[in-house]
């Protein structure tokens, strides 16, 4: 098993569950749409007061919340741990069952074509994410 396909089950198993997220629960899909839908509009305001700005970068940048330890929390995050780790491991298996061997350029090209994919079909259910790189592929337009 190389390095590298060690790194791309890390980061397609994060993509896989990161989608998952927004595909799973209705609550989370009409959060991030009505967050999206108050983004647009501030965004496409030319001029924004202060508390504008101030709601755009909660929104953007949402405060962390304090974590509580409690016995469910941590039943909670053991199983997550669960599934991000078999995730991983079955991809990896199926890696070395099919002998597919990546290389880092091929990596570095996945790694940066998954995320506009993923977000692209995102897009079509009306979850897409603003990030980094899909604001500099807007400028590019």
């Amino acid at each position: 098993m190389s390095f590298w396909n060690i790194i791309f089950s890390i980061v397609i198993t994060y993509l896989i569950v990161d989608m998952g997220k927004a595909f799973l629960t209705k609550q989370s899909r009409d959060g991030i749409k009505i967050i999206n839908k108050r983004k647009d509009e501030l965004r496409n305001k030319l001029v924004k007061s202060l508390e504008e700005q101030k709601e755009y970068s909660a929104l953007c940048y949402p405060p962390k919340t304090k974590i509580v330890f409690t016995f469910k929390t941590f039943l909670f995050i053991l199983l997550f741990m669960a599934i991000f780790i078999s995730i991983m491991m079955s991809i990896n298996f199926l890696l070395s069952y099919f002998k597919i061997v990546i290389q880092l350029w091929m990596l570095l090209v996945l790694i940066f074509i998954l995320p506009v994919i993923l977000n692209y079909i995102l897009s079509k259910f009306g979850l897409q994410k603003h990030n980094a790189l899909f604001n500099i592929l807007r400028l590019l337009k």
